[in-house]
């Protein structure tokens, strides 16, 4: 019973809103991207992933460093703030 929409594309930190349909409660999520950790020099080779040609070791770095990251968003609460919206 909750309805999705994004909110505020042109933000550096994007928002999205949750409404309950049958309460009309909203919460509002912004995520601070800006703010999860750099991938340093890894993320760099994401062209070669996709096209093919990156090393093994290209490949290994750079999945141990996303997984990191993806780590670092799903456990560090200050990358969200959550506020109800009247």
């Amino acid at each position: 019973m909750l309805t999705f929409d994004a909110f505020d594309p042109d933000s550096a930190d994007p928002a999205f809103r949750f409404r309950r349909d049958d309460t009309d409660e909203t919460a509002e999520v912004t995520y601070h991207v800006g703010d999860v950790p750099d991938g340093g020099p890894a993320l760099g080779n994401l062209q070669q992933l996709i096209d093919g040609t990156a090393s093994e070791k290209d490949r290994e770095r750079f999945a141990e460093v996303w997984h990191g990251r993806v780590r670092a968003v799903l456990s560090d609460a200050s990358l969200f703030t959550v506020t109800t919206v009247k």
